[in-house]
């Protein structure tokens, strides 16, 4: 079929789809044409209108949610191939990274931070990173949520200061 027709837009893969079904379905027809002659004509009348009608719509309407499904499945195998990237090139940083909502709850960090402030994974992300900033840190978190992230959506780098488990004061840079 592919070689016969030149390929149709994506956007009208519905009618190459159809066609095809049609066409498939008309030759099917004609090969009743090859039955005992008593009974071609019963067969004909009989098969016609389901054979030029359903079947050429049911096999559109196949295609195109097989095709969804191929599309779904290259898309999760795209998904999975990024996720993998993506988890291995964080969880290799040499730098502490976390990910934290506009109300300071820790929603991601990798093994850095875990070591730099001395906590396990589980104990980081049920920790509200105010508890992880020293109190004279607090009001400039809050003016540069206000005054850059939630205007710009994002933060110009800055230095502060992070509390480790044992109380230690470490300087970072966000």
């Amino acid at each position: 079929w592919k070689s016969i027709l030149p390929k149709i837009d994506n956007q009208l893969k519905w009618l190459e789809l159809l066609l095809m079904g049609f066409t498939v379905h008309a030759a099917m027809l004609l090969c009743t044409l090859f039955l005992p002659e008593e009974k071609i004509f019963d067969t004909i009348s009989y098969l016609i209108l389901p054979i030029l009608t359903i079947y050429p719509i049911s096999n559109m309407l196949l295609g195109l949610f097989m095709n969804r499904q191929m599309e779904n499945s290259n898309f999760r195998i795209a998904l999975t191939n990024s996720e993998e990237k993506y988890s291995r090139l964080y969880e290799s940083m040499t730098d502490a990274f976390l990910v934290m909502d506009l109300d300071h709850n820790l929603l991601e960090c990798n093994t850095a931070l875990q070591q730099l402030l001395g906590y396990e994974e589980e104990e980081l992300l049920s920790v509200n990173c105010k508890k992880l900033t020293p109190e004279k840190w607090l009001d400039e978190d809050e003016r540069i949520i206000r005054e850059e992230v939630l205007l710009n959506g994002s933060s110009g780098v800055y230095e502060k200061e992070c509390l480790a488990k044992d109380g230690r004061i470490i300087p970072v840079e966000l």
